[in-house]
């Protein structure tokens, strides 16, 4: 390897929406020289510096979720059977240390209209009485 990094990371969204950029990307190079890459004689980083500083800068990134201001209070959560009270994305859970946990959470989402029954795992009764559905925002169509 002659030290020169290249870092590329890219997200696609939807087209004209500002919640959902169509597409937003992020790149860095070392060993540039004259705004060239691969110019310099020598990186500036060690691979393990530029690994970490590229860890950073991804992890620094933050993206805006599509809910209304209420969502930052207190969630919104139904059991299972429940009527819904608003219409988006519902993700389940159980208590963690429960054995259905993991199983319950690596499940996906539901999308489910204001004023229709939540739906049920069909676990036992004393199992689904646990589980929580919590609003996770408005579904994008």
């Amino acid at each position: 390897a002659d030290g020169t990094h290249d870092f590329e990371w890219e997200a696609v969204g939807k087209e004209r929406t500002t919640l959902h950029p169509s597409s937003i990307g992020a790149k860095m190079y070392t060993k540039v020289a004259a705004n060239r890459i691969g110019a310099a004689d020598e990186a500036s980083l060690s691979d393990d510096e530029a690994v970490a500083l590229w860890d950073r800068l991804l992890g620094g990134l933050r993206f805006r979720v599509d809910a209304p201001p209420t969502q930052t209070g207190k969630p919104v959560t139904v059991r299972s059977g429940q009527v819904v009270p608003r219409s988006g994305m519902w993700r389940a859970s159980l208590p963690s240390g429960h054995p259905l946990a993991a199983w319950v959470a690596g499940k996906s989402g539901v999308v489910r209209q204001a004023g229709t029954p939540m739906i049920s795992f069909g676990l036992s009764p004393s199992d689904e009485a646990k589980v929580v559905w919590t609003w996770m925002g408005e579904a994008s169509t």
